[in-house]
């Protein structure tokens, strides 16, 4: 029989190759009652009577209760087989549950729309879900999948005897035989952390990403994952062979024996690499010819800090602070700030965490400002513009910095500069903050390093005048990918435009760099090409001083930092630089 490779791309989000028969998983409807109302035949004014209101809330607190419950099980099991940091995840699933802004949410639907309490509960979600899904930021708009799985864990408890949202591998009443590749519409965090690799080769979504949670537990668990694979779902068969590129992104179905049998060297490639990452653990990020470049990690909260201290951070590049400030209906308050930023500083003691003040405004919204709609917010009212038009929020998220600088090593990082008259404004709210602690008699650091984001072509074309007003530069290369090449990563129509290898974006890259090393103070890089492996000898080359990145990605960074040289040929990248566009630039690269 003759074989036609089926290929399907998707998102890369867990990396590895896992070949495998599939596994097509259903997702049973759980009934919400969305059109049921608690006195339908009274009034709009008075609809629901004391007596159904309090039982419907009854209900909710009952799951509400025996969902926490589950959840610190859940937690347990977690930390015991994959460690602290990946049960982290479902202590901020027991927080949400336990948030007064999300159970009000919930409460009000029932006591002032008459809903029952399962469709309360969906409702409530859906309004978090739409909020998190309009994000243009991959951390936060991965957070609607946490929100899907604990709005399924309460509507299982309310509707007895659903079934779980898929029927897994473990839950089937016929063993599964050999490796298995599931296939599914999403998997859950709740639902990953199950999986066994010994059965589980590969896994292949249609929704969520690579830093969602779910792929953080598929990554802790070394399995292979895709997501974007609607095609997959519609088109695979129980059984069919299925080969799962979790660096491409890519899933090969019904696979000839040929191709086959180059992903199974490829599988006997990576684990070797796997070997030698292991034997790398505790050594310097210090190149052939002995340049010694730091490795930072992303952070989105301080639950994150563990997974980058496990993979050998030298500290946090990007502590990115929205977390703090959306799902709720007031902004955080000083206190509530200091604490998370202390908790990060005291972990990495004298390491250095660079947190990034809000970037909100455009996909990120925060309801408690009334910002007034924008044709175009990511050309709007958006991170520090938003920062200095309300100087109220921006003063009290600079004190708490400042205030927990004493316990570490904290950096500030001003996102989204264009202008020095920015940086200056940015700089006189600082110092009238400094003013008013020292005032107050309240401990602070008052040389915490200042620093940017270099997100935008303005800023990377006027990094001369900027680097003489601040202390450090990161280049944050998603953004700037963006504003270079007027593409929108989130939309499919252009995402293909999205790459780091266009060479107008390396020529603003290694710009920022020079400028940087002309003032003499240190450049970062931080995004999605801080670790392409393939990117990291031309930064070397221009002259990075560290590169920042998803946890999971540092020991490869190391590996390749180790393996490269800082020295380039004479004109290396003037050449580079000359090519005429992207896919020429890889070729280039490949040589």
């Amino acid at each position: 029989m003759s074989h036609v490779d089926v290929t399907i791309e998707g998102i890369a989000v867990s990396p590895g190759i896992g070949i495998g028969q599939a596994c097509v998983l259903s997702t049973p409807d759980i009934d919400t009652g969305q059109g049921r109302m608690l006195s339908a035949s009274v009034p709009a004014a008075g609809r629901h009577t004391a007596r159904n209101v309090d039982a419907e809330l009854a209900r909710i607190e009952e799951a509400v209760t025996q969902a926490i419950a589950d959840l610190q099980a859940l937690r347990a099991q977690t930390e015991a087989r994959l460690g602290a940091n990946e049960a982290a995840i479902f202590d901020a699933h027991r927080m949400m549950l336990e948030d007064p802004e999300f159970r009000s949410a919930i409460d009000a639907r029932i006591r002032e729309e008459g809903a029952g309490a399962e469709a309360a509960v969906q409702n409530t979600a859906d309004q978090y879900i739409a909020l998190f899904d309009a994000i243009d930021d991959e951390y936060l708009k991965a957070r609607a999948g946490d929100v899907r799985d604990i709005a399924s864990r309460l509507l299982r408890l309310l509707t007895s005897g659903a079934q779980d949202t898929a029927v897994l591998p473990n839950q089937v009443t016929h063993p599964l035989f050999g490796q298995t590749i599931l296939i599914a519409e999403e998997l859950s965090p709740s639902d990953t952390v199950s999986l066994d690799p010994v059965n589980v080769a590969g896994i292949a979504t249609v929704r969520g990403g690579a830093t969602s949670h779910a792929a953080i537990l598929a990554k802790s668990l070394g399995i292979p994952a895709i997501a974007g694979a609607a095609d997959l779902l519609q088109q695979a068969r129980f059984e069919d062979t299925v080969i799962i590129d979790g660096d491409a992104g890519i899933a090969i179905l019904r696979p000839s024996p040929e191709t086959t049998a180059l992903y199974e060297n490829r599988q006997e490639e990576q684990r070797r690499i796997l070997r030698e990452l292991e034997s790398q653990k505790g050594q310097p990020s210090v190149t052939l010819d002995g340049c010694a470049i730091e490795l930072f990690g992303n952070i989105g909260s301080p639950s994150d800090v563990q997974a980058v201290l496990e993979n050998g951070g030298e500290g946090v590049g990007l502590f990115r602070t929205e977390f703090l400030f959306m799902e709720r209906s007031r902004p955080p308050t000083e206190d509530e700030q200091y604490d998370a930023y202390r908790q990060v500083a005291e972990a990495f003691g004298e390491k250095p965490v660079t947190v990034r003040t809000l970037d909100a405004g455009g996909d990120k919204e925060l309801p408690y400002l009334d910002l007034p709609t924008e044709d175009n917010p990511f050309l709007g009212l958006r991170a520090i513009r938003l920062c200095l038009a309300h100087p109220n929020l921006f003063e009290t998220q600079i004190r708490a910095i400042l205030r927990a600088g004493v316990h570490g090593n904290l950096r500030m990082m001003l996102p989204m500069i264009n202008t020095v008259d920015e940086v200056r404004q940015a700089k006189a709210i600082i110092d009238k903050v400094k003013g008013d602690l020292k005032r107050d008699g309240v401990s602070f650091c008052a040389d915490v390093p200042l620093g940017i984001m270099i997100e935008t072509p303005a800023a990377a074309l006027h990094a001369d005048a900027l680097a003489e007003e601040v202390e450090f530069f990161s280049i944050g290369t998603n953004d700037l990918i963006q504003y270079t090449l007027a593409c929108d990563r989130g939309n499919p129509d252009t995402a293909s435009l999205y790459t780091p290898y266009h060479p107008a974006v390396l020529s603003l890259i290694s710009a920022s760099i020079q400028s940087a090393n002309r003032a003499g103070i240190p450049v970062g890089l931080c995004g999605e090409a801080a670790s392409d492996e393939k990117l990291i000898p031309v930064f070397l080359a221009i002259g990075i001083d560290s590169l920042s990145m998803a946890a999971g990605f540092i020991p490869r960074t190391r590996a390749a930092i180790r393996r490269s040289r800082c020295e380039q040929p004479e004109g290396y990248i003037e050449a580079l630089l000359q090519l005429p566009d992207a896919a020429a630039v890889e070729m280039y690269l490949e040589m």
